[in-house]
């Protein structure tokens, strides 16, 4: 290994972090804009991994590393990789990388199994993107479905499939008691779910995999 020392080498079992452990990082955290500036950076190395391992260090290493980050002459630099921490520190969800193994793993289980079960109930994640989803719950609030969609999300939200998800959501008092358009939304808003709960399935299975804690069941 380039640095036997790495705090993170039990947890990687990707080659690139073996072979080139700085370049794994910045793929890693996508830091690509910042590559230049990392490679001349002689901490960058100890800094990258320890922050991918900030949640697991002790206190007073913890404390160390931000000191360390503070300290850096490239206060962009600095700047950004203090921002980072502060994004995992009020939400792991942001970057799976920064989670534990028991975390990350329950994380993957929870969006997988959010995922599949919408899926299988017809709300598969359609070729759009998660802002084109979003658009389509506002306008739907704000200015209405036309006719024939709004007659066509009726039919599919009251049916069987729907009502199932909308009862596991605590909602399906509501949706029988709504008209068409809000029924509309509520299809919308359900596939919005299942693209952002697919995605993070996504991304949390490939650190899984980076970690080599993949089953064959999650293939």
């Amino acid at each position: 290994m380039a640095n036997s020392t790495l705090a993170t080498e039990t947890r990687y079992k990707h080659k690139l972090h073996d072979a080139e452990p700085l370049k794994f990082f910045i793929t890693l955290m996508d830091l690509k804009s910042f590559q230049n500036e990392l490679t001349n950076e002689p901490k960058a190395l100890v800094i990258l991994s320890g922050i991918t391992m900030y949640r697991s260090l002790p206190r007073q290493r913890q404390m160390h590393l931000l000191q360390e980050i503070l300290a850096l002459s490239n206060k962009r630099l600095s700047g950004h990789l203090y921002g980072i921490v502060g994004q995992f520190t009020a939400n792991t969800a942001w970057h799976p990388w920064s989670m534990t193994d028991k975390e990350l793993q329950s994380y993957f289980a929870s969006n997988k199994a959010v995922s599949d079960a919408l899926t299988e109930a017809g709300f598969g994640t359609p070729s759009v993107s998660a802002a084109a989803v979003v658009g389509g719950i506002y306008g739907g609030l704000t200015l209405g479905l036309g006719g024939q969609a709004s007659a066509t999300a009726a039919s599919a939200a009251t049916s069987n499939p729907l009502l199932e998800v909308a009862k596991k959501l605590g909602l399906k008092g509501r949706i029988t008691k709504v008209g068409g358009r809000m029924l509309g939304v509520f299809v919308i808003a359900v596939i919005g779910l299942n693209m952002c709960a697919t995605t993070s399935a996504k991304q949390a299975k490939k650190e899984l995999a980076l970690r080599g804690m993949l089953d064959l069941a999650d293939y």
